[in-house]
């Protein structure tokens, strides 16, 4: 996601998906204090309720054995990741006021 000031990038994937940082953050380049855009924050809505239902789909459809907590997430990690990277590409920052 580049800044909307400096047009540089503000944040890289892995720091952005590792938590808060993907709603508020400081522009790496200049300082910036940038908070997400609706898209961002439309599509983080998305990406829970998608990775939801598929987690749901795995524990009702599949194997019950399937369904356990651990083999579970590593079912939605895939999801969530390549939903979170959409997301990355896609939304963006506008400044904090």
């Amino acid at each position: 996601m580049n800044c909307p000031k400096c047009k540089q990038p503000a944040i890289g994937f892995i720091k952005w998906a590792r938590g808060t940082e993907a709603f508020k953050t400081k522009c790496a380049s200049c300082g910036v204090s940038l908070k997400a855009n609706i898209i961002t924050i439309i599509g983080f809505v998305i990406t829970v309720l998608i990775t939801g239902v598929f987690v749901f789909f795995v524990k009702i459809y599949l194997d019950p054995e399937l369904s356990k907590g651990f083999l579970k997430f590593l079912f939605a990690l895939p999801i969530a990741i390549i939903l979170g990277f959409v997301v990355f590409k896609v939304g963006g920052y506008k400044e904090s006021k």
